[in-house]
């Protein structure tokens, strides 16, 4: 009977409790949303909100809070997980591919072969560029990007130059894989962040006059980040070729890195491993690197590693 829990549902229930509390970034994300805190127990609430939040970024209808704190509930008591409520987890959440294929396994009571994920895109506001195809091409792009004395990205900067390759354009969209973004300066006026895909949340910028083909106009923005765990790499996508990037990370003088490297990667997943690494010196808490091109698709950056132990969170930025 459609709707109805398939009889793997509870297992899922079980592992999704596990993935919020265990997992460092799940936690960290529905903790921020704790106004009465429980020892040793997950708050249904904030978990609640964080799917609320979800749920608008998206675009949605304003979601009722007391309708989906019901269905948290149902879903961590494993009374109730349907499929729907399994994907809004999933996305609220910005589970990582391997979760989301053990969950989804464990929902359907298959093994993790045999189970297929497919990333759909969250839909934008109608008005927002963030999954459109690129109209713009990047004559040359500078990236400055700061991490605090506790490893965490606090700050990041961006100067480009680009050129409109259709007629009519009137936004630019700036994506980033976290909704703790906070706008704190703009060459032009900014929209409301929205969720742009899974994992994935941006904001436009949008121009005082729309541009006409092979026009061009340099943008500016600097925004403030909100993390709440060390990160170890910075990564530029690619998704046109660009010309003249520069990327620069500067690190706190209070927490230097033990080394770096500027490497590529094959894909954007944050579980996959560097394909190349170049090691780098780390000039008075500064490193950077110039390109003066790089290929569609290509996926360049930084990585480190801090004297503690190896981490495998990061930052991904989407040039378009």
């Amino acid at each position: 009977m459609p709707g109805t829990d398939p009889a793997g549902a509870d297992v899922a229930a079980a592992f999704l409790r596990e993935l919020l509390d265990r997992r460092g970034r799940y936690r960290e994300r529905w903790v921020r949303q704790v106004t009465k805190s429980r020892d040793g127990e997950i708050s249904q609430a904030a978990v609640a909100r964080v799917i609320v939040d979800y749920v608008g970024l998206r675009g949605d209808a304003i979601a009722d809070y007391r309708k989906l704190r019901s269905r948290v509930h149902r879903a961590l008591s494993g009374t109730s997980l349907t499929a729907e409520t399994l994907g809004l987890f999933v996305g609220a959440f910005s589970m990582s591919e391997r979760d989301t294929r053990d969950l989804w396994a464990k929902f359907a009571g298959a093994a993790v072969d045999n189970v297929e994920v497919l990333r759909t895109l969250a839909p934008p506001p109608p008005e927002a560029v963030g999954l459109r195809a690129s109209q713009f091409e990047v004559l040359s792009s500078r990236e400055e990007h700061f991490i605090d004395p506790h490893g965490q990205p606090e700050r990041h900067e961006t100067v480009q130059r680009l050129r409109a390759l259709a007629d009519d354009l009137g936004r630019f969209p700036v994506q980033f894989d976290t909704p703790h973004i906070l706008v704190l300066d703009a060459s032009t006026d900014a929209s409301d962040l929205y969720h742009s895909t899974t994992g994935s949340y941006g904001f436009d910028l949008i121009f005082d006059s729309p541009l006409r083909r092979l026009d061009e106009i340099t943008i500016r923005y600097s925004v403030k980040l909100d993390y709440t765990a060390p990160q170890s790499d910075f990564r530029r996508i690619a998704v046109r070729p660009m010309s003249n990037m520069s990327i620069a990370i500067h690190f706190s003088r209070e927490c230097l890195p033990a080394e770096v490297w500027w490497a590529s990667w094959r894909d954007p997943f944050p579980e996959s491993e560097p394909m190349t690494r170049e090691p780098v010196q780390v000039d008075r808490g500064r490193v950077s690197k110039k390109l003066s091109f790089a290929a569609s698709s290509s996926i360049v950056g930084f990585c480190w590693a801090w004297d503690d132990t190896p981490r495998k969170q990061r930052l991904t930025a989407q040039a378009v």
